[in-house]
């Protein structure tokens, strides 16, 4: 094997390497784990009541199934943490029902966003 070749292979096998390694992380969505919280249900649910309300809302919207899917429909047009995230949400919740996304899940109505926490939430649980 000549010099020209034993570089050209050794930097195919190198990217060969590399993509995989690099491509895992992508799309993966960080986000404040305060998210997968419903603060507005945790007064007046059980944890098992809020996993419940999470796996029928999974079920009931196919393409929100996934930790991924669910974290960047919560946080669209959201940047903030800790408490700022709380009250973005709490705002996004209140203008779920002022608009009327609203979802029916066992017995409650949840502004969509409360739906998804709880999602979220089972999602979190389940990977944990």
């Amino acid at each position: 094997m000549d010099r020209r070749s034993f570089v050209l292979l050794s930097a195919t096998g190198a990217v060969a390497l590399t993509i995989p390694v690099a491509c895992s992380g992508f799309g993966t969505v960080r986000y404040d784990p305060i998210l997968n919280q419903p603060q507005s249900l945790t007064s007046l649910l059980t944890p098992d009541q809020i996993s419940s309300i999470g796996k029928k809302y999974r079920e009931k919207v196919p393409k929100e199934k996934t930790v991924n899917a669910i974290a960047r429909k919560l946080l669209d047009d959201i940047s903030a943490e800790g408490d700022a995230l709380i009250a973005a949400i709490d705002k996004k919740i209140k203008k779920d029902f002022e608009t009327g996304n609203t979802a029916f899940i066992e017995g409650w109505v949840l502004s969509v966003t409360e739906a998804r926490q709880c999602a979220l939430s089972t999602l979190a649980t389940q990977n944990a």
